[in-house]
């Protein structure tokens, strides 16, 4: 009912510090999730070894999903080039996406998107922690 039995393969795009941390989760192994590829932009990045994966140009994401029965996108990106990732990730065949930039995107119906913002994540915490000292605001 949940759909929890299908997983779909992953691809992470944006190989910087945050997308070489999740490329090495092992999170997603776990709950049955694959990682199909490693992309990225930057020539300084595609071939480089990470998690056991080579990195790929960003140019092979088509036949990536193609090919390896990709659902998810994971966006890893700086904000400037998060909608551009998404867009490609969408021409591609993608319908899930989690989106890791500070940048809301815009999708067509029919792609669902979720946005970590680990900003906001600790402003909750904080609030929180304030609540528990007791002092009044």
């Amino acid at each position: 009912a949940l759909g929890l039995t299908h997983r779909g393969s992953v691809v992470v795009v944006g190989i910087g510090n945050l997308g070489q941390a999740l490329a090495g989760y092992g999170g997603f192994a776990s709950r049955g999730f694959e990682v199909a590829a490693l992309l990225d932009a930057d020539p300084a990045h595609v071939g480089e070894q990470v998690a056991g994966m080579y990195v790929r140009h960003i140019d092979e994401l088509a036949e990536v999903v193609r090919s390896g029965d990709v659902t998810i996108g994971v966006i890893a990106t700086p904000a400037h080039a998060a909608q551009q990732v998404c867009d490609q990730l969408v021409a591609a065949g993608v319908t899930s996406i989690l989106n890791f930039a500070p940048a809301v995107l815009a999708v067509p119906v029919g792609v669902d998107v979720r946005k970590v913002d680990l900003s906001i994540e600790l402003q909750i915490l904080s609030f929180h922690e304030h609540r528990k000292s007791g002092i009044p605001a």
